[in-house]
């Protein structure tokens, strides 16, 4: 299960990094710090708001189209 979980990570990772390569600095900046997991946590603070329901799942595919968007 972790393989499956470290797979679907890197596909969230991949399609952060592609939205935030065409943001402006300030929102790269945001949106990078988002996947950090601080020292001592289990998870980045995007987990920790998707799980309390701030943030949608992403369906299968990242929910990005064949433009990025």
């Amino acid at each position: 299960m972790a393989g499956v979980r470290e797979k679907a990570d890197e596909r969230l990772c991949a399609t952060v990094a592609r939205q935030v390569e065409r943001a402006d600095a300030a929102l790269r900046r945001e949106l990078s710090g988002l996947l950090v997991v601080p020292s001592g946590a289990r998870t980045s603070e995007l987990e920790r708001l998707r799980q309390l329901g701030e943030i949608p799942d992403l369906p299968d595919g990242g929910g990005v189209n064949a433009e990025g968007v």
